[in-house]
C-alpha cells in the first residue's frame, strides 16, 4: 500500500467523524476558516522489513493534526478549547472503533494524541490537536 493510499483511506475516515469539514489529501497553502475544523496527515518515518523478494512489511508513523480555530479569532479562547476535546473524543472513538486502514493496513497500538496544542500553519496559530499514528502496511 503506497504512503499517499493510507494517507487517502486515513482522511476517508476523518471526513466522517462528525464536526470535521475538510479532510484534505493534499497540501494547502494556507487554511481558510470556512474550510475549519480541517485535519491533515503527515506520514513520519518507517521501518521496512522484507520478508520475501516482492514482499515488504511496513510500520510508518502518520501525525495526524487537527487544525480546530484560529487563536486570534473572536470566539473565546473556551469555546476554541472545548471544541477540540469534543474532536479529539471523537478521533479516538473512530480509532478504537475500527483498526483496519484501507485493505492491507492496520494502526497499531500504542496510538497516542497531544491533547489540545496551539499549533501554527503557514504563519498563524491555531488551536489543534494531533495523533500520532503507528500503521502497519502489509
Amino acid at each position: 500500500m503506497s504512503v499517499a493510499s493510507v494517507i487517502s483511506d486515513l482522511q476517508t475516515r476523518h471526513a466522517a467523524i462528525t464536526g470535521i469539514t475538510t479532510a484534505s489529501t493534499t497540501m494547502p497553502a494556507s487554511l481558510n476558516t470556512a474550510s475549519l475544523p480541517i485535519v491533515l496527515v503527515f506520514p513520519g518515518e518507517a521501518r521496512h522489513n522484507p520478508r520475501r523478494l516482492s514482499d515488504t512489511e511496513s510500520y510508518r508513523t502518520y501525525l495526524v493534526r487537527c487544525y480546530v480555530a484560529p487563536v486570534a479569532q473572536g470566539q473565546g479562547i473556551d469555546e476554541s478549547w472545548q471544541d477540540v476535546l469534543i474532536l479529539l473524543d471523537r478521533f479516538v472513538t473512530s480509532y478504537a472503533q475500527a483498526h483496519a486502514v484501507g485493505a492491507t493496513a492496520r494502526i497499531g497500538q500504542p496510538y497516542s494524541d497531544s491533547g489540545h496544542i496551539v499549533a501554527e500553519f503557514a504563519g498563524i496559530a491555531y488551536h489543534a490537536f494531533e495523533f500520532s499514528l503507528p500503521i502497519r502496511e502489509l
